[in-house]
């Protein structure tokens, strides 16, 4: 095993070349990012060594798939920016490196920290608008990638679906002072108190919503 790895290795491209995928057929702009950043396309190339090992080990079993497979749509739901990308990549090496040890797979959790609908929780994270159109809606890309899901799924009101693997959540702000402060705070680090909902009308543009509370500079 050792020496197919070490072979994988001196196959890779450089460090311009991302080895997950083929850079000359890069057509999102996550993949143009990945291959036009050093650091990136480094730690692509180093994650697929650990990729290719884990699958080895597994010997590329179903859960193992599944596991990749939601991994990689993590990293496909939130990530476009490349802070965002490195932290996929850091959390991903000691996924799959956990798994070559042989730790199960069942263990390893991609879903981020879990919170509740309804519940009212403090998130830290850059305040932020996530698009341009209309001068784009209120955000706040979160220091940690979330999940939320109901407390009590069987009652009839908590018919809320389950949202894994978030890390932008559009702010909902009622009181002038929080929209004063985040007009003066883009870009900066806060903390913010929110009540999570399930987005359900047209102007809701993130799958989890955060009714804001409280917003303040995160200490």
């Amino acid at each position: 095993m050792t020496k197919l790895l070490l072979f994988v290795v001196l196959l890779i491209p450089s460090i311009t070349y991302a080895a997950s995928f083929d850079c000359n057929k890069a057509h999102s702009d996550v993949e143009k990012l990945i291959c036009n950043t050093p650091e990136l396309s480094k730690a692509d190339d180093e994650l697929y060594v650990d990729y290719l090992q884990a699958k080895l080990v597994t010997g590329n079993s179903e859960e193992f798939k599944k596991l990749a497979k939601k991994n990689w749509d993590l990293r496909a739901k939130n990530c476009d920016t490349k802070q965002c990308l490195m932290d996929w990549y850091k959390c991903s090496t000691v996924i799959y490196r956990n798994v070559a040890a042989s730790e199960p797979i069942e263990e390893q959790d991609v879903s981020g920290t879990s919170y509740y609908y309804g519940s009212s929780v403090k998130i830290k994270g850059t305040l932020t608008r996530e698009s341009k159109a209309s001068g784009g809606y209120p955000s706040i890309r979160t220091d940690d990638v979330i999940s939320v899901s109901s407390k009590i799924p069987d009652e009839a009101e908590s018919d809320e679906p389950s949202e894994w693997g978030g890390a932008v959540m559009q702010l909902a702000m009622t009181d002038k002072s929080q929209w004063r402060y985040f007009e003066n705070s883009i870009g900066s680090k806060a903390l913010v108190t929110c009540n999570l909902y399930h987005a359900h009308t047209g102007h809701h543009h993130t799958p989890v919503m955060c009714l804001v509370e409280n917003i303040e500079q995160e200490k």
